[in-house]
């Protein structure tokens, strides 16, 4: 947990948003006091609830645009690679807002929309075309032929988390994966940069990794 949460993770409460099959709130249980992991997809949270149970983890079927918790809920969510996905990025964000609890963090991972390869089809500038153009290119490849995330460029995902205060993380992690347990494209030769140049090349890194603040005073 970032220092500037003096709490200690084992007393702390989670909300984890596009839990999918619980891999990850399961190995996120066993830190936290109590997690709530939830996703729109009936199955996915089927199967986590058959392979994925704990005792101190509640999975719930929701919808992230509308989160059925008051407000002031959770110390800390969760959510990773889930803000392409959704249809509106901001109204995620303002749940998330709310249902945090005053000085509570979000961790925010996601893909960046100028990022050489696309995360999800591993195609060179997919995501830096028209949503028309990107499906035509998808057709053609073979790979579908929709193109239904929404990646945000690193000047979008600033305004998409306005009224949080960010620590960015994303140079440490890109140079020191392994400490962080992450993996990516083209990561022996990410992480051989020295760090100065992966923040000055931050606009162009394949993800992002924020830890968010929400900051004193009355939430929506």
């Amino acid at each position: 947990m970032h220092n500037k949460f003096s709490k200690k993770i084992k007393d702390l409460t989670c909300l984890e948003i596009g839990c999918s099959v619980g891999g990850m709130t399961r190995s996120f249980a066993k830190k936290f006091k109590k997690i709530v992991a939830i996703d729109i997809d009936k199955g996915a949270i089927e199967r986590a609830k058959k392979f994925n149970a704990l005792s101190n983890i509640k999975y719930q079927i929701a919808d992230a645009l509308n989160l059925p918790f008051k407000n002031d809920s959770f110390d800390v969510v969760i959510c990773n690679h889930i803000y392409e996905h959704v249809p509106d990025a901001f109204k995620m964000m303002d749940e998330i807002r709310r249902v945090l609890k005053k000085n509570g963090v979000c961790y925010l991972a996601g893909p960046n929309k100028y990022t050489l390869i696309e995360n999800h089809y591993f195609l060179p500038f997919l995501s830096w075309l028209p949503k028309s153009a990107a499906g035509f290119y998808l057709k053609i490849m073979g790979k579908g032929s929709n193109y239904y995330e929404t990646p945000f460029s690193y000047k979008e995902l600033k305004k998409l988390v306005a009224g949080f205060k960010i620590y960015d993380y994303t140079a440490k992690v890109l140079k020191k994966p392994k400490k962080f347990q992450a993996t990516y494209k083209f990561q022996k030769i990410i992480s051989a940069f020295p760090i100065f140049l992966l923040k000055i090349f931050r606009p162009f890194m394949p993800s992002f990794f924020w830890v968010l603040l929400r900051q004193e005073g009355n939430n929506k």
